[in-house]
């Protein structure tokens, strides 16, 4: 029996000494760590800022020599480049889109523009024809403290499916991705 009580103070004072899990808040680009924040009111925080991509890809043809066109379409955020506002996505989402529009969460869509690519970091900036109003930009932070098993949250729009949200691990750092999306390009790096 005394044993088990030794176990079980032993295990009274390591859970003791656990650090609550940090709540980042976004709010005015600065976080804060501490115990009244939650996953759902980061998600509240950031979800006007995420946008739906959508575009048509070039014209392609069929073996009979018909042409047709496909549709692609992903998720991206809007951020403030000094006073510029853009929209930040995937290479892969636009390379070689044509007709790309952002509908933001409200539901409002716009015509947008490519403003620059980088198929090494499988990012892509883009402008839209957006009232001011529109945007709700989000402060981009520094990765270099991140390690590996600290809780990261993703809100995005797979499928098109506007407001998801995922939570997880960075699982590993540093690693360098080849993917068929990115056409081959090595992209080091990988968080």
């Amino acid at each position: 029996m005394d044993n088990l009580q030794n176990q079980l103070t032993a295990l009274q004072e390591q859970i003791a000494t656990v650090q609550p899990i940090q709540n980042i808040d976004y709010q005015n680009g600065t976080v804060i760590s501490g115990e009244n924040g939650s996953v759902s009111q980061l998600y509240e925080q950031v979800e006007q800022s995420v946008v739906v991509i959508r575009g048509m890809m070039i014209a392609q043809y069929d073996r009979f020599g018909h042409t047709y066109y496909s549709q692609v379409q992903g998720s991206g955020f809007v951020y403030n480049f000094n006073g510029q506002i853009v929209i930040i996505t995937n290479y892969h989402v636009v390379n070689d889109a044509i007709n790309i529009t952002v509908t933001f969460a409200n539901g409002n869509a716009y015509t947008a523009t490519v403003l620059g690519s980088d198929p090494y970091a499988e990012l892509a900036v883009l402008s839209a024809d957006a009232p001011q109003e529109e945007y709700k930009p989000l402060e981009i932070v520094s990765s270099s403290t991140l390690k590996v098993g600290d809780q990261v949250m993703v809100v995005g729009t797979p499928y098109g499916l506007a407001g998801s949200m995922s939570t997880g691990f960075v699982s590993s750092l540093g690693r360098t991705l080849t993917a068929e999306t990115t056409g081959g390009y090595v992209i080091a790096n990988v968080i």
